[in-house]
Parts: C-alpha cells; structure tokens; sequence
C-alpha cells in the first residue's frame, strides 16, 4: 500500500464523523429525526436525503428545539 492509499484513509476517517454530525443537524432543521440518514444504505435513499436536504428549514421552534442564531 502505498503513502497516499495511508493519506486517504485517514482523511476519510476523519470526516466520516463530522459529515454524519452535519447531515443530522440538517435533517432536525427541517424536522425530521436524526435517523433518517439510514436512507443513504438504500437504493434510492439518498437521492430522498439530499431532496430534504435542499429544502428550507422549518421557521421558529419545531420539535428539536428553536433555530441557531448564525
């Protein structure tokens, strides 16, 4: 194997976590629970997720709480 096979995994290791913490505070902006992101290991799943990722997020307070402040 060689340096960059090494540089890559690390790098996707990396940002496996962040991506995951992103993508779920994404899905409660628009009101929806954390786990939906299980879509992605379907078929046709992911293609939903960026769907509802491309929407606007609920206005005011939804079930997961009020809205951050940017």
């Amino acid at each position: 194997m060689g340096a960059l096979s090494w540089v890559t995994m690390i790098v996707v290791f990396a940002s496996i976590l962040p991506t995951l913490g992103v993508s779920i505070r994404r899905l409660h902006d628009i009101g929806r629970s954390g786990w939906w992101f299980l879509l992605w290991f379907t078929l046709i799943g992911g293609v939903v997720v960026i769907y509802w990722a491309c929407q606007p997020g609920t206005a005011g307070l939804n079930s997961f709480g009020e809205p951050r402040a940017n």
